[in-house]
């Protein structure tokens, strides 16, 4: 899991291998047909049948250039990496994510890769002294938020979500990025399933994904990032990438 410079390099999450296909969706025979009656008829007063007009035609894709040669796709399964677990921290009881003390587990990563500032463990020089400095979330100066709990992979357990505020060597509040990390247990022990650097509108969590919204270049529109589980890469991926037009606030009437 890769971070790029921070912040003014490009964002980063987890190593931006080949995004998953999404699954084609399996209808019945029955469903096109329903769809297509109620397009084209109605009921009147008397039960009469009404024309609803013509259906629209639904456009077929059309393929540029045929002749152009395929690349090589690679072929198989990919080898799932080696877990990406917390250094020096002992197996949780019970399974539980909540009994962890995400201040111990930053301290830990922080402690095993001192100096480190771009990748998955990266940070700058200040954060990490500001993060070893730090004796509870919340206390002045620590820059972790209390983490969140949510389930990630679809495993019925709750995985923690991790921010912490990212500022440059001398930087104020408006330089800095939010590190996002997320966790999950593996057989009792902690593994990071997501390290990146994001300077968010919102951060949210809707059903497995975690949805990034950034401010864009272009003035009224945003940057959607979501990442989401991948069971064979065993990691949240950025799964989807999408700059979005943003509707201007309505003034105020009066």
């Amino acid at each position: 899991m890769t971070r790029g410079a921070p912040p003014s390099a490009p964002r980063s999450g987890p190593p931006r291998r080949d995004r998953p296909r999404r699954p084609r969706r399996r209808l019945s025979a029955a469903a096109p047909a329903a769809g297509l009656a109620l397009l084209l008829c109605g009921c009147g007063a008397q039960g009469k049948a009404l024309v609803a007009g013509p259906a629209a035609t639904a456009s077929a894709p059309v393929r540029l250039w045929p002749d152009l040669p395929a690349p090589e796709r690679p072929t198989g399964r990919p080898d799932p990496p080696a877990p990406d677990r917390v250094p020096h921290m002992p197996a949780v009881p019970g399974g539980d994510i909540r009994a962890l003390s995400a201040l111990a587990v930053v301290h830990a990563e922080v402690a095993a890769h001192p100096g480190v500032v771009t990748g998955g463990d990266g940070m700058y020089a200040d954060t990490a002294r500001r993060i070893t400095a730090c004796a509870r979330i919340g206390a002045p100066g620590c820059p972790l938020r209390e983490p969140r709990f949510h389930d990630l992979t679809g495993n019925g357990k709750d995985e923690m979500i991790v921010g912490f505020e990212d500022r440059p060597d001398g930087g104020s509040a408006a330089d800095a990025s939010l590190g996002l990390r997320a966790y999950t247990l593996d057989h009792g022990v902690a593994v990071r399933i997501l390290s990146t650097h994001v300077r968010p509108l919102s951060v949210e969590v809707a059903g497995r994904e975690v949805i990034v919204r950034e401010p864009a270049e272009l003035p009224g529109y945003e940057n959607r990032s979501v990442y989401a589980w991948d069971a064979d890469l065993r990691g949240m991926t950025l799964h989807r990438e999408e700059i979005r037009r943003v509707r201007p606030a309505t003034p105020p009437a009066g």
